[in-house]
């Protein structure tokens, strides 16, 4: 009896040895085709963001988005409080008005020196004939050249005194469409088609120029940013389609697109825990990835396989 035991034993451990040598050849084998197959390296999904700010200074009276509502492209988000300004251009206005008058008046006023002087000048020469007939006298002559000179003079001084309202009526145009164009910067509009991802003031509050008001997401076109080792770069190209698994979506099949590989290596992110991972120098690839759906999220984990 303890003999067959013996023997039964034996062959149980032969055949132990055999299944282990086996399994270990498989994952040799599965190594190998992991190795020369596909890789694969994880990131976050990022958005086009971009922060709606107020072109002037003035009390905030209407922000109608909020966060995770759509918006369109050029769609009125808010409105700046325009009353001063508006103010100011009907002033402006009012001085154009003004200025339209006086330049009328001085036109009206050289025209008539002009009519005065030719008259002058069609005397002068007639008393010249005159006066070589012996019909004028030279004292006669004498004054008649000196209200010429005058009246000369007078219509160099009317068409200088002409150059000033010209001069004002260009500088209050262009002062009336710097306000003009004030007024629209009052108007808060969407500079994308997105959704509102975060909002920074309220009705109410006096905002200041350059002052962020809103933050607006393009969600339709998502990026995903990997870091590989050089080894992997030979077998990446721009516009090479991966496929990406992402942790909130992991039964959905996801592609996308290579956009750009850094030309410049650089150490992995601290991000990455691992200590000697993070000696390694790699090189950053952006993803591009379709998201019409809204599907994906920003800061979503996902894995991009190349």
């Amino acid at each position: 009896m303890k003999a067959r035991f013996y023997c039964l034993r034996k062959r149980l451990n032969s055949d132990k040895t055999i299944f282990l040598f086996l399994a270990l050849c498989c994952l040799s084998l599965s190594g190998c085709r992991n190795k020369e197959g596909n890789f694969f390296a994880s990131g976050t999904f990022e958005a086009v963001e971009v922060n709606v700010g107020s072109l002037v200074t003035g009390r905030l009276v209407r922000l109608d988005k909020r966060e995770g509502e759509t918006v369109k492209k050029d769609e009125l988000l808010g409105l700046i409080d325009s009353e001063k300004l508006e103010l100011e251009r009907d002033l402006t206005r009012i001085r154009l008005e003004e200025n339209d008058l006086e330049l009328e008046l001085l036109h009206k006023k050289v025209a008539a020196n002009k009519i005065s002087l030719a008259n002058d000048q069609k005397n002068l020469r007639r008393i010249e004939s005159l006066h070589q007939e012996k019909s004028a006298t030279g004292q006669q002559l004498d004054d008649l050249s000196t209200a010429l000179k005058l009246q000369e003079t007078s219509l160099g001084a009317s068409l200088k005194e002409l150059e000033k309202p010209v001069i004002l009526r260009r500088e209050l145009e262009t002062n009336l469409k710097l306000l003009e164009r004030n007024i629209t910067d009052t108007r808060i509009y969407s500079p994308l088609d997105g959704q509102i991802v975060a909002r920074f003031a309220e009705c109410g509050e006096v905002v200041t120029t350059g002052q962020p008001l809103l933050k607006v997401a393009d969600l339709s076109l998502l990026k995903i940013r990997v870091y590989l080792p050089a080894v992997y770069l030979g077998r990446i190209k721009l516009g090479q389609e991966v496929s990406l698994r992402a942790d909130g979506a992991p039964e959905r099949r996801i592609t996308g697109r290579v956009a750009w590989v850094s030309p410049v290596a650089e150490f992995t992110p601290k991000s990455v825990q691992t200590p000697e991972n993070r000696a390694e120098l790699v090189y950053a690839v952006k993803v591009e990835v379709q998201n019409p759906d809204g599907m994906l999220k920003v800061g979503m984990p996902a894995d991009v396989y190349f």
